[in-house]
């Protein structure tokens, strides 16, 4: 009993300093690009030892990757299921309010273009896998779904970022009736 005891708390430690960790990357990288930010910024904005960031995290740029893996998987998880419904112009639907509660990190994300870590292109990557794999499901012979994922995600990066966070509704409406002519089959 002792054990599971230290155990939850032990757990409890860990999820305070990773939410401490990743506070102050947010509220930093709100305020100057990644390239400015050092870790000795990260621990005393966390207010937290050296020790501690670092058996969390290799540096600031696997921080940064893994809070965009775990900002960006529920979009990514929407898109798919909106795939999977076999109507793409759902992918231009409104976004749940779950994932723009968000809206702030992965417009952040979208600011960190460093050689080591680009969020624009881990978006896009995550998003071309994830077309890739629903298209191909839907229909094994789909021609080049390389290239049409790739299209389809840059476009859709484009859209959530500048437009899905931002844009008035007018703006969705138009692109969301215009989405299914684009992918009519001639």
């Amino acid at each position: 009993m002792i054990c599971m005891e230290a155990l939850m708390t032990q757990d409890l430690r860990v999820k305070k300093t990773q939410a401490a960790i990743h506070h102050a990357f947010w509220k930093l990288l709100a305020t100057r690009p990644l390239p400015k930010i050092s870790v000795a910024d990260l621990i005393a904005e966390a207010q937290i030892g050296k020790a501690t960031f670092y058996h969390h995290y290799v540096d600031k740029f696997d921080l940064a990757r893994q809070l965009c893996q775990q900002t960006q998987a529920p979009l990514i998880q929407e898109c798919a299921k909106r795939i999977a419904s076999h109507q793409l112009h759902r992918l231009f639907l409104p976004l749940p309010d779950a994932i723009l509660q968000d809206a702030s990190h992965i417009r952040l994300l979208d600011t960190i273009q460093t050689p080591e870590f680009n969020g624009q292109t881990h978006l896009i990557e995550a998003l071309t896998t994830s077309f890739q794999r629903s298209l191909l499901a839907r229909d094994p012979t789909f021609s080049q779904p390389q290239a049409v994922s790739l299209e389809l995600a840059t476009l859709y990066q484009h859209v959530v970022i500048i437009d899905l966070l931002s844009a008035p509704m007018t703006q969705m409406l138009a692109l969301q009736q215009a989405i299914p002519v684009l992918f009519a089959k001639p």
